[in-house]
């Protein structure tokens, strides 16, 4: 008697499928900060936010200053920050270097403002900041522009920091309107492989 055995790596149905789409958890515990207005669900369209779940490994942001909404646009969900709002996430560790992305666009151009800080109740220090000439960059030595201000469309703010960033990550702290569709903060430089996934998969949600 024949005996059939199944190959258990064998696709069915037409050529097989496809691997799940990439997410930035996929790159573990080292994602720290991973802010995603797509995943907040129980907000519609101008219901004030009183959390944003932190899908990183680190703590939810729950303290908020001032009238934090949600927007939808076109189907876009973004979480809006305005002048006189703060969105501030729990503390977190210095590490000696950061990969940075964020997915946003600006209410209005922000001239000599922090947009988003580190804090701590000895000081703070500006991780972004918008200045005159609608340059943004990233403030600290050497400083350097990493973005050109929009308030008309989503686009991708990244750098990766090469200082510690310790303390609590503060969104705008009372000075700048913004409405961040995503937020990533990798512990570590990224490379390679998962550097052109993350670039993939901001410029998605830019677009």
């Amino acid at each position: 008697m024949a005996i059939n055995f199944i190959n258990p790596f064998r696709s069915f149905g037409g050529g097989g499928g496809s691997p799940p789409p990439f997410s930035p958890a996929d790159i573990g515990a080292d994602c720290v900060v991973y802010l995603d207005a797509d995943l907040m669900t129980g907000y519609g369209a101008g219901d004030p936010i009183t959390t944003v779940e932190n899908f990183g490994s680190t703590a939810d942001w729950s303290k908020i200053a001032g009238t934090s909404e949600m927007v939808v646009e076109s189907g876009k969900k973004a979480i809006h920050v305005p002048v006189g709002g703060m969105l501030e996430g729990g503390s977190l560790a210095a590490f000696s270097n950061w990969t940075l992305y964020w997915v946003l666009k600006f209410g209005a151009t922000p001239s000599n403002k922090y947009i988003l800080r580190t804090f701590k109740f000895s000081g703070s220090k500006a991780i972004i900041a918008g200045f005159a000439g609608s340059a943004v960059e990233y403030y600290d030595t050497p400083r350097t522009t990493v973005g050109t201000i929009s308030t008309s469309s989503y686009q991708v703010i990244k750098c990766k920091v090469g200082d510690t960033a310790a303390g609590e990550w503060r969104i705008s702290d009372t000075d700048t309107d913004t409405y961040t569709r995503a937020l990533i903060g990798v512990n570590r430089v990224v490379t390679g492989t998962e550097e052109s996934q993350l670039d993939g998969w901001a410029a998605a949600k830019a677009a």
